[in-house]
């Protein structure tokens, strides 16, 4: 399995890609111990922590290094040798355990430069420190970081840096039979040397789950082997500030944002080119103004009104457009003569003396405004009279029902009016209704109510009447239900889909309009029906009970085949039905076309060339006499005889593409081979 985060090109424009990493197979060491520790006997690699990373190599004693060591049985990716190490090693609160590795690189990162790197780890399948039946943890989230110098750590502890390049978080390295590639890519600062390898999370912040079944107070423990690491030069990072757009490599580009090109090199190969490009927008500002007579902007007057247009340079060296609407207003005069009782207001300004006033205003276009005033005051007889009445009030055979300010208008002798003022307040006794229907309980005037019904209470109102409150209640109950299920993969209800196992808990309104809440406990089983085929023998992926088929013959059941695996006896397309708590799946046929056909005799002596063929092929053998050939299809039917080689090239170039068995009689026995038809 391959966890792919991003991969770059490969070369660099001009410059033959290479390999960082020294010693990145780990072949190259100072001797070979009986045992698995490092010792720092595998230059540049060290342990920059406590921690003590193990190494593996076919020169060490059985049992100590490869294939088979105290972790598991894995062979290298290349070479003889890998390492390994703990990625997450958990005791109980307060652990925090990890094993690092270190190395120094060959030369020195540029600044700028895209950096292509990538690693291989394989989840070792033993654990001699794990309690019981319990295996190594797959967890997510194993990294590189790149550093100026190399570091150290007194202790075990995770080391506080956050990697460039890093496996997924959302995918598990799992894979404790094949070897699993990390790969990204990063854009260096300049200066860095150093590589380190490891998990750089927290317990919290490492995801974690388990190859076998899981007993509580164990130790928990995720080793992994590492092998092959790389990292190279295969890019580089560009920054640029336009103004509008900017055209790259036959792109035009109108915003800002990170770009990226694949050219080719000069080694027939590709290069990574990333952009970082800056667009600054031609600006354009305008102003509307109004103005009293003239308006003066950037050492021009305007004295008339208009649309008026600058054309400048910007700070950021792009053109801006400067537009002025202008409204030009000039000054107003104005003369009013009046004649008034008592007063005379003229722009919130009260006269209570005749005379000649002159104001200075502020027109409506905001200039200037001079207003004379010839004013005439004659002065009203009145008084005032301030009442608070229940109901009603009466005055000089008047009756008012209603609070107000009231005038009774006669005219004195200068022909003004002489008014009686009223300023009458009337409150009225007080009596309402109040329903209303609520949740569980409802308060009014400090007092809670919890069952519904009629209620009163008697008030006394803020202007010191009676006041009455008829209360009709209506108490309504929240409502609540629990839901149990079992289903396969996923779980939807009321709109929303579940894709783990858990509780969860809904909230609607109830037709009563309280809270109605609905809780669900959710148990998911999980399908998977790939099958890996080694013929003759399939292998089913996932866990579960099992029943294999045979597809040539309508699917029916292969009587006793409800084993994980299954060897078929016949040539023929195999499938098989997974059975998982309340999930059921049947895979994809697979086609078997070994049975029956085994290789003997002396192999070494005859050779099949060209293989695969697509015209013809010939037999060549040292010494051997040949005294018949047979070939046969993958159903065992028999498609050339010939009788001794008396013609070495043979035509196929008819044949059907597919998979062909030759059997060859010599003198020394019968020797079969495969023959690949392309």
């Amino acid at each position: 399995m391959t966890l792919l985060l991003w991969r770059g090109a490969e070369d660099e424009l001009f410059a033959q890609p290479t390999n960082l990493v020294l010693n990145q197979s780990f072949e190259q060491l100072i001797m070979c111990r009986s045992v698995s520790w490092m010792y720092g006997d595998v230059p540049p690699w060290v342990s920059p922590t406590d921690g003590s990373p193990d190494y593996y190599n076919t020169c060490q004693d059985p049992g100590q290094g490869v294939p088979q060591n105290v972790h598991g049985y894995q062979f290298p990716r290349t070479g003889n040798a890998y390492m390994g190490m703990g990625c997450y090693l958990f005791n109980g609160p307060g652990s925090n355990l990890r094993e690092y590795l270190q190395g120094k690189l060959n030369d020195t990162l540029k600044s700028n430069k895209i950096y292509c790197v990538s690693f291989y780890v394989s989840l070792a399948n033993l654990n001699p420190f794990a309690t019981q039946d319990y295996n190594n943890l797959a967890i997510t989230k194993i990294g590189a970081y790149f550093s100026l110098d190399s570091l150290y750590q007194l202790g075990w502890d995770t080391l506080p840096y956050t990697p460039q390049v890093e496996s997924p978080s959302g995918i598990y390295l799992s894979d404790t039979l094949n070897w699993m590639e990390i790969s990204g890519t990063f854009i260096a600062q300049g200066g860095e040397r150093y590589i380190t390898l490891g998990n750089f999370h927290s317990v919290t912040d490492t995801l974690r789950i388990t190859n076998a079944f899981y007993v509580g107070n164990q130790s928990l423990v995720s080793y992994y082997f590492l092998d092959d690491i790389s990292v190279i030069e295969c890019g580089t990072a560009y920054s640029h500030t336009a103004c509008g757009g900017y055209t790259w490599y036959g792109q035009t580009y109108t915003t800002s944002g990170t770009y990226t090109q694949i050219v080719p090199n000069s080694f027939g190969g590709d290069s990574t080119l990333m952009l970082n490009l800056t667009i600054l927008n031609n600006a354009g500002t305008s102003l509307t103004q109004t103005a009293c007579n003239s308006f003066t902007y950037d050492g021009n007057t305007f004295t008339s009104s208009g649309t008026y247009v600058q054309h400048n340079q910007n700070s950021a060296g792009c053109d801006s457009t400067f537009t002025l609407y202008l409204t030009i207003t000039n000054d107003v005069n104005a003369v009013i003569n009046a004649t008034a009782c008592n007063s005379y207001t003229l722009n919130t300004t009260t006269y209570t003396n005749s005379g000649n006033y002159t104001q200075h205003l502020t027109s409506y276009a905001g200039c200037d405004s001079v207003l004379a005033l010839n004013l005439t005051i004659n002065n009203d007889i009145g008084s005032t009279l301030s009442v608070s009445a229940c109901n009603s009030y009466t005055l000089n055979a008047i009756t008012y029902a209603i609070g107000g300010n009231y005038t009774q208008h006669l005219t004195s002798y200068t022909g003004c009016d002489s008014m009686l003022a009223l300023n009458l307040t009337i409150n009225n006794d007080v009596g309402s209704t109040l329903s209303v229907s609520a949740c569980n309980s409802y308060t009014l005037n400090a007092i809670t109510y919890a069952i519904g019904g009629n209620y009163t209470q008697h008030l006394t109102s803020y202007t010191g009447c009676d006041s009455v409150l008829a209360l009709n209640l209506t108490i309504n109950n929240d409502v609540g239900s629990t839901l149990s299920v079992s289903a396969c993969n996923s779980y939807t209800l009321n709109s929303t889909a579940y894709n783990a196992s858990g509780t969860y808990v809904q909230n609607f309104a109830a037709s009563n309009g309280c809270d109605s809440i609905l809780t669900l406990y959710l148990s998911i089983d999980s399908s998977n029906a790939a099958v890996t085929i080694t013929d003759p023998t399939l292998t089913a992926q996932s866990i579960g009970t099992y029943q294999w088929l045979n597809c040539s013959m309508d699917f029916a059941p292969i009587l006793n085949a409800t084993n994980q695996s299954y060897t078929a006896t016949a040539n023929g397309d195999y499938a098989v039905i997974i059975t998982n708590g309340t999930c059921l799946d049947t895979s994809a046929c697979y086609t078997i076309y070994t049975v029956g056909f085994n290789q003997i005799g002396s192999n070494e002596e005859l050779i099949i060339s060209p293989n695969p063929a697509t015209n013809q092929f010939t037999i060549e053998n040292s010494q051997l006499k040949i005294n018949s050939i047979h070939i046969y299809n993958v159903l065992g039917s028999v498609v050339l005889e010939r009788i001794a080689n008396s013609q070495k090239a043979i035509d196929i170039s008819t044949w059907k593409a597919g998979v062909y068995f030759v059997e060859v009689e010599t003198e020394k026995g019968i020797v079969r081979k495969k023959l690949v038809k392309e």
